[in-house]
């Protein structure tokens, strides 16, 4: 990967720490886990490959969609989560994702 911008850090940071708390939950399961991680993955994705092509536009705006709906889901169960996915869909929208 290309030397990260001051937001693509911050945000991979985030998704570490993310990472580090999903390892850290006992309370999750089976398809909270796999939510997180696929969101995890595809922020990861992005990341990697920053184009501006039609597709692209479609993933981010079915990320952004898809982080909404994780707020919804983890927001009673797991406050923690829905912390560092609101930094994350912050994060994101100050790159313009």
């Amino acid at each position: 990967m290309s030397q990260l911008t001051p937001h693509q850090q911050e945000l991979q940071d985030m998704l570490l720490n993310l990472h580090a708390e999903l390892e850290n939950t006992e309370t999750v399961d089976v398809q909270q886990r796999e939510l997180l991680q696929h969101l995890m993955q595809d922020i990861r994705n992005l990341l990697d490959n920053e184009d501006e092509d039609e597709t692209a536009s479609q993933r981010y705006q079915s990320l952004g969609e898809r982080l909404t709906a994780s707020l919804e889901y983890f927001e009673a169960s797991h406050p923690v989560f829905t912390t560092t996915l609101t930094q994350v869909a912050d994060s994101l929208a100050r790159m313009g994702i």
